[in-house]
């Protein structure tokens, strides 16, 4: 494991990691009950101990069919990782290339990591396996969260494997495929009258009060450490040549700052030499971060109440607000929002033009990315990834209600004839 120190993303001051745990103590007396969290912290590494450990060949030499976030087991806060990570294949996903929607809407290159190949069904894998082997590491018996639904659902199934407890808040609207998957994993689940922020709340209030470990983005810093895995595998996807925009469906912003680090990290290593332009996407009602980097503001004010059939990003207060922002900014990236037709019109031609089914929030990103192309944020020669976040198995309602299930019909090929319209 590499040395690391936590710093304060706003005040600038670092710790090390036995001197707190979750936010800053600063942070955390500026942090107020339902707002967004003040004192982030993020992990900085010793690069230059790094870049001689970690080199592009190092990771050639790696066996290919072994190929998921274990490849970066060196790069990992764990003491030993080969025993405490959940034993299963997390990450490792598939980059698929859009050429037909490239081609159709003007895109230089255009590509579509499907995080819906994680073991959970969802990039929130990356950060639950992580915060699961440094609970394996520590002895720690119960990790608790708040989720919308698939944060809950990738902590049940990676503390599953390993046999810890999790216990996760929802919101009574949680996607029904979302509460089977966590229930048959075993979690305690516990659904709560309010939204999403109502459980963050509950659940920070309930790990002080059990001595639990809290999984929540933004809370948490390990939490970004474990996502930006995404963006090294990117980067050996693209044979180190990263894409020019990189685009990304932004609820509480913790993925997208993930996302912003790992490319950071591995310039910092010297493997890639040019980092992409972030694209945040937010549904029209729910965009707190969008309407905070419109008006130049670091810290995002709370939306209440925020609504989207895109569930998997209805955030009032993004957790990670204030880390997100400065990664657009960073990066020279941009927000944008995305209206409710253009989410389910953007879900539909995902699946029917390039067989990727996902959820409406994986949606937004890709209809984020039609705007930007639009707007001309993304030129024609811009090679360009947008990021899925999870599969679409996890809110068929939706998909049910933009694409209405046919009556049955007769097994007579005349009745099947005339319904098809044949004749």
């Amino acid at each position: 494991m590499l040395p690391y120190q936590l710093l304060d993303i706003e005040s600038g001051k670092t710790f090390r990691p036995d001197e707190v745990s979750y936010l800053s103590p600063e942070g955390e007396s500026l942090t107020e009950l339902g707002g967004v969290l003040r004192g982030t912290l993020e992990l900085q590494y010793d690069w230059e101990l790094g870049r001689a450990l970690v080199t592009a060949s190092s990771f050639r030499e790696l066996e290919p069919v072994g190929f998921s976030t274990r490849r970066y087991q060196q790069l990992m806060p764990l003491e030993s990782p080969q025993s405490s990570l959940p034993p299963m294949k997390t990450g490792g996903t598939a980059l698929v290339v859009g050429e037909r929607l490239a081609e159709r809407f003007g895109f230089g290159k255009l590509y579509f990591k499907d995080e819906g190949r994680n073991p959970s069904g969802s990039y929130k894998d990356r950060a639950s396996e992580l915060v699961v082997a440094r609970a394996v590491e520590s002895g720690i018996d119960t990790i608790v969260a708040a989720s919308t639904g698939n944060a809950a659902s990738a902590l049940a199934v990676q503390s599953a494997s390993v046999g810890i407890r999790a216990v996760v808040f929802v919101p009574e609207t949680a996607p029904q495929g979302k509460l089977c998957q966590m229930l048959a994993c075993g979690a305690t689940v516990v659904r709560i009258r309010g939204s999403y922020d109502t459980c963050l709340g509950i659940s920070l209030a309930a790990s002080r009060r059990f001595g639990w470990l809290n999984r929540n983005t933004g809370f948490n810093p390990y939490t970004t450490d474990g996502k930006r895995t995404g963006s090294f595998e990117i980067s050996e996807q693209t044979d180190w040549n990263p894409p020019d925009v990189v685009v990304v469906s932004v609820g509480d912003g913790n993925i997208l700052s993930g996302i912003e680090k790992g490319f950071r990290d591995f310039k910092s290593l010297g493997l890639i030499q040019k980092l992409p332009r972030l694209i945040a996407v937010q549904a029209e009602g729910a965009n707190a971060v969008v309407r905070a980097f419109e008006s130049g503001v670091s810290i995002p004010e709370v939306l209440r109440p925020s609504s989207s059939h895109a569930e998997s990003i209805v955030v009032d207060a993004p957790q990670s607000g204030v880390m997100a922002l400065r990664a657009i900014r960073n990066s020279n990236g941009s927000a944008l929002s995305v209206s409710e037709d253009s989410i389910r019109a953007a879900h539909i031609q995902l699946a029917a033009d390039a067989g990727l089914f996902t959820e409406p929030s994986s949606a937004a990103g890709w209809a984020g990315a039609l705007l930007a192309r639009e707007r001309q944020i993304i030129s024609p020669t811009d090679s360009v990834c947008v990021v899925l976040t999870g599969t679409g198995l996890k809110d068929t309602a939706s998909a049910l209600r933009w694409a209405a299930l046919p009556e049955p019909v007769e097994p007579d090929l005349d009745a099947i004839a005339s319904e098809l319209k044949l004749d």
